[in-house]
């Protein structure tokens, strides 16, 4: 309805009477005119002056703190035991326990009063892949604090302090480790130098109060916290680590620091060691106040097609005879270079069993071994070749299980014409060669494998349905006198479209934390009930609220966060684009018809997802609410979640594919929203990857497409990127045939560019962007440059300043400013 029909039915209501009408004909008719004339001039105001829009609607903007205060406050929820529904969980004030829906502080941060180092919680991560971690709206955006990691039975904590780091190495980073008494408050400093010790590693035993840690390379393990002396586990020297990854295992396989793996029962620990001092260094600087020279930190970092890898052994130490064995691993080619990919206790046959993955140098094939500690011999059991222009992940085989003598992980199963990532199921044979089974399963992707019930015969797994944007928790029987079809446990949990869930032991219970679509919550589901076929017509009596946090659910609903419309959007004749666009909430409700700017956020490295339904503030969620524009996210070739033929297609040429389909579907999403969106005002922004996507978007549009382009740390050729990542999905294509974006960059003479990047970064070097700057100089192209000092990749306590500089680019640049 417009607005002058709107006033005109307000005078007939206020006019209602006829007498008064008939008395007063000359002054309505007056009024009537002026009210008709009054009515055009504030249609004529709304439709051809866009900014009147921005002064008279009421708007809730997104600041800076809402990174802080619209995050899931609670994190790491795990079973204290499998005979009861109490749980505890990570939080801002310390370790909590929850029973009936309400919590208690067991040990708060306050117990340890002297640690007040911080650890970071910026929204990015160190990965490859941006990602968001928990806060709370009582700290600062920045803040850090000592971790805590609570012993089996709740008895003791360990407080790990970030301790000095003058080079910023993250290889280097350590902590002073103190074990605190939860009942008589007594503090044990752990270490071979008291509190003057630096930790690399701790882990606590599963099963009892004992634990080892690593201090200068080497292993040692304590019985209890209070016990003088401790027993020596390992040999490790300055170019032999033992019970940590370097670098590239870190970030790209296992993503974790410790390579420390304790036995179910408890009784053994399985570690890898490595020897990197032939792999070659990359030199970062740090500056420092009143230090006449900057430090220089060498990490070892091999680059794609290095001739040196570093090199793992893989170990196993027995705590009752304190004697440590270095497995011999029987792989066909042991001359050629093998990734440990996984190493994984299994129960097989009822005994604990050490189970290792290797990979070759392409990870396009896999060896699993089977490791005794009598013999010290990881026996080859099975071995896999993937076709062509697929590859191995990690979690493909470190989420599998076992029962009996059979082991289940992940494998590509073909299905018409297509092929998902499903559950493979092998019965050990002890060398004889054998073929794994799959289950039957639906057209999806499997993710993960979280538990499996050997009473039941039932196996849990998430998979990317039932839309490929989604993640739910689903049960399948092993039984054959079971009906064989998957049940989704998590499909009728209300608001939980992006569930993760943690099994307990036993496989009957789950923490399910639902991430989206809107305020993220966690329910304790019975998973016994879940899969019964009865409590289909009562599915909330298989679950519960973990915690009823209504304040937190308050913010996020008084947010205004921005309306989100979800599409699959043709991108040829094989493949569809999927796409999801966030509309500021009060340009949406009130005001469709203005034309605002549109920011595309690509990452689009390989299997990445960047249309989950799941709730996210990010930095550009920010400068969006701020600025008044669209956001709009797209997943197409390359993209994960909808099996290997999307996968597949990125293969051997990062940069080309995914770079067309964003490119196409862009010029959709402005035509079919041409009444929302204004297509001479389109910005591309990106990070890591994303940034790779973003120089490369503006490279192959026609010119003047993108008004504007922020890059954040951006790989400017992958041939300056580690091996391991690069390599994964380049196989053997030739340097000469990476996308290089200085090759092109004509389109920036007319497109704004806002290059950031940190000095420090370890994972995208500046040696990227320094190649860029030079040749964006040497062809006399103007752009904004932002570097950040003593700042690795996600730029840690620099968000603030990213967000107000972004803000404030695209503002002068969609005003046409220099």
């Amino acid at each position: 309805m417009t607005a002058e029909a709107d006033l005109l039915d307000g005078y007939d209501e206020l006019g209602g009477n006829e007498a008064q009408k008939r008395d007063c004909k000359g002054i309505t008719t007056a009024v009537l005119v002026v009210v008709i004339i009054m009515a055009l001039i504030f249609v004529a105001l709304v439709l051809f002056t866009p900014l009147f829009a921005t002064t008279h609607l009421p708007s809730k903007r997104l600041n800076i703190s809402d990174l802080r205060t619209l995050r899931y406050p609670f994190a790491e929820f795990q079973f204290i035991s499998n005979d009861d529904d109490s749980v505890i969980m990570q939080s801002w004030e310390g370790v909590e326990q929850v029973e009936n829906g309400v919590s208690h502080l067991v040990f708060g941060r306050e117990n340890g009063t002297e640690l007040t180092n911080f650890i970071d919680i910026s929204p990015f991560s160190r990965g490859p892949s941006p990602s968001s971690s928990s806060s709370s709206s009582s700290l600062p955006l920045n803040a850090r604090w000592a971790e805590i990691s609570p012993s089996f039975d709740l008895k003791y904590f360990a407080l790990m302090d970030h301790a000095s780091n003058p080079g910023m190495n993250p290889q280097n980073e350590t902590f002073h480790l103190k074990i605190v008494n939860n009942a008589d408050r007594i503090t044990h400093n752990i270490g071979l130098r008291g509190d003057e010790s630096v930790i690399q590693a701790f882990k606590w035993n599963w099963r009892s109060n004992d634990f080892v840690f690593v201090e200068d390379n080497k292993i040692y393990y304590k019985r209890k916290p209070e016990e003088d002396g401790v027993v020596k586990v390992s040999n490790g020297s300055q170019n032999t680590v033992d019970g940590l990854f370097d670098w590239i295992y870190e970030e790209e396989i296992f993503a974790k620091k410790d390579a420390l793996w304790w036995s179910p029962k408890g009784d053994r620990l399985a570690f890898a060691s490595y020897d990197n001092h032939l792999t070659k260094n990359i030199t970062l600087k740090s500056y420092h106040r009143l230090q006449a020279y900057p430090i220089d930190t060498n990490l070892h970092y091999p680059k794609t097609f290095a001739k040196v890898l570093p090199t793992y052994t893989l170990s196993i130490w027995d705590k009752n005879t304190e004697q440590a064995r270095q497995m011999d691993v029987q792989l066909k080619d042991s001359l050629v270079y093998h990734y440990l990919l996984t190493v994984k206790w299994l129960e097989i046959n009822g005994t604990d069993t050490l189970v290792s993955v290797w990979a070759n140098r392409l990870q396009n094939e896999v060896a699993l071994t089977i490791c005794d500690y009598e013999s010290a011999i990881c026996h080859l059991e099975f071995e896999y070749k993937y076709a062509p222009k697929r590859w191995v992940s990690h979690d493909d085989f470190n989420t599998m299980v076992s029962s009996g003598d059979s082991l289940y992980f992940l494998l590509p199963h073909d299905i018409r014409d297509n092929a998902y990532q499903h559950i493979a199921a092998l019965r050990l044979s002890h060398g004889e060669h054998r073929t794994p089974k799959f289950l039957q399963l639906g057209e999806y992707d499997v993710t993960s494998i979280d538990g499996i019930d050997t009473q039941s015969k039932t196996i849990y797994y998430h998979a990317a349905a039932p839309r490929p944007q989604q993640r739910s928790l689903f049960s399948y029987s092993l039984s054959e006198k079971a009906t064989r079809k998957p049940q989704c446990l998590t499909c009728a949990i209300t608001n939980c479209t992006w569930a993760q869930a943690q099994v307990n032991e036993e496989a009957t219970k789950a923490i399910v934390s639902c991430k989206g679509p809107v305020a993220p919550h966690t329910v304790l589901l019975n998973l016994t009930r879940a899969r019964n076929e009865k409590m289909k017509e009562k599915p909330k009596e298989t679950y519960t609220e973990l915690l009823d946090d209504r304040s937190y659910q308050a913010r996020v609903e008084e947010a205004g966060l921005p309306v989100v419309i979800t599409e699959k959007i043709k991108i040829s004749d094989e493949y569809d684009a999927l796409i999801k666009l966030s509309i500021p909430r009060d340009v949406y409700q009130k005001d469709k018809n203005r034309q605002i700017p549109l920011l595309v956020h690509v990452y689009g490295g390989p299997n990445d997802q960047n249309t989950k339904e799941s709730t996210s503030i990010g930095i550009e969620e920010i400068v969006a609410s701020g600025q008044q524009m669209a956001i709009l996210r797209i997943d197409g070739r390359g993209s994960g979640g909808r099996g290997w033929k999307y996968r597949s297609a990125v293969y051997g040429q990062l940069g080309t594919v995914e770079v067309e389909d964003q490119l196409q579907v862009i010029k959709v999403v402005l035509r079919v929203y041409r009444h929302m969106l204004d297509a001479n005002r389109v910005a591309v922004f990106g990070w890591s990857y994303g940034g790779f996507m973003a120089l490369s978007m503006v490279n192959e549009a026609a010119e003047n497409f993108f008004k504007c382009a922020v890059s954040v740390a951006p790989v400017t050729n992958f041939a300056y990127y580690d091996a391991t990542y690069t390599e994964r999905y380049m196989g053997e294509t030739p340097l000469e045939s990476y996308s290089d974006v200085t090759k092109k960059l004509d389109n920036f003479k007319t497109t704004r560019l806002l290059l950031m990047h940190g000095l420090l970064d370890d994972n995208v070097h500046f040696q990227n962007s320094a190649i860029l700057i030079e040749e964006l100089q040497n062809r006399g192209i103007d752009f904004d440059l932002m570097v950040y000092p003593n700042q690795a990749h996600s730029l840690p306590s620099r968000t603030a300043h990213v967000v107000g500089k972004m803000a404030h680019f695209l503002k002068h640049c969609f005003a046409g400013e220099k």
